[in-house]
C-alpha cells in the first residue's frame, strides 16, 4: 500500500464530490427557473390543444378535462413539476418536467496498481463533471412522459408541453 496515494486519492474523492455538489446545486437553481417557465402555462396550452381540436374543456386550478361524446382525457397536476393524463380506455400517464438523463460515461484505467487505477478513473471523473458544469446552459430540462406504473421506458420526451400533447395526440 502506498500512502503517498491513498491521500491522492481520498483528496481526488472529497474533490469530486465537491463538484458533484456544485453540479447539483446548479441544475437545482436553473430547474426552479425554468419551472416557472414552462410549467406555469401547461393548463393553458392543454385548453388550448383540445379546443383546436374541436372537445368542450373545462376545470379547476389543479385538474383539467377534455370531453368529446364519450372520450375524455383528463390533466391532473400532483406536484410543482408532475402530472398525471388519463384517457378513456387507455393507460395512465405520469408527465414530469426534469433533466434528461445525464450521458454515461465509462471510464478506462490502464494502470498497472490499483491505486492508479484508482486515481485515474477518479480523474477522469472529475474532468467528466467539469464538462457537466460547462456545459449546464446547454442543456434544459424537458417534460418525460411514462406510464404511471413505472413499467418500461419513456414513451415521450419534449421541451415544452405544446410538443408533449403533438406526440401523445395527432390532430
Amino acid at each position: 500500500m502506498n500512502l503517498t496515494k491513498i491521500k491522492q486519492i481520498q483528496d481526488l474523492k472529497d474533490k469530486l464530490n465537491m463538484l458533484e455538489s456544485k453540479y447539483s446545486m446548479l441544475k437545482h437553481e436553473k430547474l426552479k427557473k425554468e419551472i416557472v417557465k414552462q410549467t406555469e402555462n401547461v393548463f393553458t396550452v392543454f385548453q388550448d390543444f383540445f379546443k383546436k381540436a374541436g372537445f368542450t374543456v373545462d376545470g379547476s386550478e389543479n385538474k383539467m378535462s377534455a370531453y368529446y361524446k364519450d372520450f375524455e382525457v383528463n390533466l391532473q397536476q400532483v406536484d410543482e413539476t408532475g402530472w398525471i393524463l388519463e384517457a378513456t380506455d387507455y393507460e395512465p400517464l405520469e408527465i414530469t418536467f426534469t433533466w434528461p438523463d445525464r450521458s454515461i460515461r465509462s471510464y478506462v484505467a490502464a494502470e498497472k496498481t490499483e491505486e492508479d487505477r484508482t486515481i485515474s478513473l477518479l480523474k477522469q471523473q472529475i474532468e467528466g463533471v467539469k464538462r457537466d458544469i460547462e456545459n449546464l446552459d446547454k442543456v434544459n430540462p424537458v417534460f418525460i412522459v411514462k406510464n404511471l406504473n413505472g413499467i418500461g421506458k419513456t414513451i415521450v420526451k419534449a421541451k415544452d408541453f405544446t410538443g408533449v400533447l403533438q406526440s401523445l395526440f395527432q390532430l
